[in-house]
C-alpha cells in the first residue's frame, strides 16, 4: 500500500529536510547550520531511491563531500562561518575545502530539485532518463569535462523506470505528489541562501566558476 499522509517514506523525509533549512532561511537570523546542511544531504543517496548496484559510485562521491564538510565544520557553525573561515585560511580553492564541497552540495541539491519538477511535469512518461538528463545538463554539464560527460551518458541506460522506483518507494502518482513540490520549493531557498553566502565576497563568488 502506498504512503499516505501519516505513513510517510523518503521523499517525505527528504521534504521535510529541506523544509526545515528553508525555514531557518526564512527566520529573523537567516542561516544554515553546516553540519545540519550535511546529514539533510546524505538523503540523496541513490540507495535510498533504489536505483541499484550502479549507482554505489555516485553515493561514495557524496558521501565524501558529505564528510568533508561535516568534518571540517564546528559545532553549531553556520555555512557563512564556515566558507569565511575557510577563505581567511587561505585553503578556500582547494580541490577538498569545505567550500568547494559545499558548492557541490548545492549543485547536487539542484540537480534534484529539477528533477523533481521535470517528474511533476511529465506524469505520463514512465522513463526517468529525460528527466535526470534535463537536470544533469542544466546544473552539472557546464563544469564537466568529457570523460565526465561520457560516463554520464554510459549510465543513463541503466536508470530504472520511474513505475519501477515508486513500487520500491512504496509510493504512487498521486503520494509523490506533494514531497516533490515542497522540496522543489524548498530546495530553491537553501541553493540560493548558499549562492549568497558565497557572493558575499570576491572570493567566494571566484570559488562558484570553479567545478
Amino acid at each position: 500500500m502506498a504512503n499516505t499522509s501519516s505513513q510517510k517514506g523518503h521523499l517525505w523525509k527528504l521534504a521535510n529536510a529541506f523544509q526545515e533549512l528553508a525555514g531557518t532561511v526564512k527566520s529573523d537570523n537567516p542561516h544554515i547550520k553546516a553540519r545540519q546542511l550535511a546529514q539533510a544531504c546524505l538523503l540523496f543517496q541513490m540507495s535510498n531511491f533504489n536505483f541499484g548496484f550502479a549507482f554505489i559510485f555516485a553515493d561514495i562521491e557524496l558521501i565524501s563531500k558529505v564528510n568533508y564538510v561535516q568534518k571540517a565544520a564546528r559545532e553549531n557553525e553556520s555555512i557563512q562561518a564556515l566558507v569565511e573561515r575557510d577563505i581567511a585560511q587561505g585553503s578556500a580553492k582547494r580541490t577538498t575545502s569545505p567550500s568547494r564541497n559545499l558548492i557541490r552540495l548545492k549543485r547536487v541539491i539542484e540537480m534534484v530539485g529539477v528533477i523533481f519538477e521535470e517528474i511533476l511535469k511529465n506524469k505520463g512518461s514512465d522513463s526517468l532518463v529525460d528527466p535526470i538528463t534535463t537536470a544533469y545538463d542544466q546544473v552539472f554539464s557546464p563544469y564537466h569535462g568529457s570523460t565526465i560527460k561520457e560516463a554520464f551518458a554510459g549510465v543513463r541506460e541503466l536508470i530504472p523506470t520511474r513505475s519501477s522506483v515508486l513500487r520500491l518507494l512504496n509510493e504512487n502518482e498521486n503520494s509523490i505528489k506533494e514531497p516533490l513540490e515542497k522540496y522543489a520549493a524548498a530546495s530553491k531557498i537553501v541553493a540560493q541562501y548558499i549562492k549568497s553566502v558565497l557572493l558575499k565576497s570576491q572570493s567566494g563568488a571566484a570559488l562558484l566558476r570553479l567545478t
